[in-house]
């Protein structure tokens, strides 16, 4: 569609530009470059744990140390993680509720406090290896996917991205753990999707296209179009190619890759902001780059693409009185 209607600009310009080349894509950071060190609590403060019998918490140490638990996904380690805050925060709580607390207890207090300290930042780590350094996240990105199709606008890809940000409040647990099934298949959906990798590449395509046929509008001013104010035979030809083919097919799927990209750009702003922990460098780059509106971003230079386009059109119309809106004139006797 979007080939079609740049050849179309082409010709009814009289123009010929170069085949328009798609810019390279930013690509998702790789595992390592986007891991955030999730804090391994060992040594003496770990074997607190199995002094602390009333907390609940040596029978969810022994889950975490066993084969299984070795292995577990991110999903599972973030329930064990809210499981095991919850139970310790209990503890703590009750112990610090007591008005008098004898030397044995004021030590049992300061030992969970201790515990406390070393787990602070493994909780914030794991939501962020559940989402932004997940397989998923990755899949969702990827290079490979296909354009988005006229009319997607990205609806199971965004209610994947709310699914999540529901979630996100468990970081403050008021409960058990959490129910991994919906947080699993939101994943799921998000990778199946690819919603973020076909947004870039139908950003590029988009910019690429219409850079294109705005060259060919632009350099087609060279030479009047209505030298008499009037509208021309090739003036209106045009005109045909802005109202069926720009208007009628191409600025849907404009509208489309707009209103779903925009709400994908908000989405992950606003789980970016439930993000405990400073993401890599590596990540930091591509944020900016693909789920950004900055200078630096795809989005601005989408943007421009489309206001330059618009420019073009109104710029080589607008004399000939064509553009939408305006009163077109007769061909003036004789005009070719």
């Amino acid at each position: 569609m979007l080939g079609d209607y740049r050849a179309r600009v082409q010709r009814a310009a009289g123009v010929e530009v170069q085949a328009p080349s798609v810019m390279p894509l930013p690509a998702y950071p790789t595992h390592r470059q986007r891991a955030v060190p999730i804090p391994d609590v060992r040594g003496s403060v770990w074997e607190l744990l199995f002094d602390l019998p009333d907390c609940e918490l040596d029978h969810l140490v022994a889950e975490r140390n066993s084969i299984l638990g070795r292995h577990w996904p991110a999903s599972s380690r973030f329930d064990y993680e809210l499981r095991f805050r919850l139970r310790l925060d209990r503890c703590r709580e009750r112990l610090s509720r007591q008005r008098t607390l004898d030397e044995a207890q004021r030590e049992l207090l300061e030992r969970l406090d201790e515990i406390a300290g070393a787990k602070r930042d493994t909780l914030p780590a794991v939501w962020w290896a559940v989402t932004y350094d997940s397989a998923e996240f990755e899949q969702a990105f990827s290079p490979a996917a296909a354009l988005l199709r006229p009319g997607d606008r990205g609806a199971q890809a965004l209610g994947a991205l709310d699914r999540l940000w529901a979630t996100r409040a468990a970081l403050t647990p008021t409960q058990d753990g959490i129910d991994r099934a919906p947080l699993d298949r939101a994943l799921g959906v998000l990778a199946a999707s690819r919603y973020g990798g076909r947004l870039l590449r139908s950003l590029a395509a988009l910019i690429a296209e219409l850079d294109a046929a705005s060259l060919a509008l632009e350099r087609a001013r060279a030479r009047p179009l209505c030298p008499q104010q009037r509208p021309t035979p090739r003036a209106q030809v045009l005109r045909q190619v802005l109202m069926r083919h720009y208007a009628a097919r191409v600025q849907p799927y404009i509208v489309d890759v707009q209103l779903g990209g925009r709400a994908w750009l908000d989405a992950h702003a606003r789980l970016l902001s439930s993000q405990g922990v400073r993401w890599p460098a590596a990540f930091e780059q591509f944020r900016r780059l693909a789920l950004d509106d900055g200078a630096d971003s795809l989005w601005r230079r989408w943007t421009v693409a489309q206001q330059r386009h618009v420019q073009a059109w109104q710029a080589l119309l607008g004399a000939c009185g064509l553009m939408p809106g305006t009163t077109a004139q007769a061909p003036a006797p004789g005009a070719t």
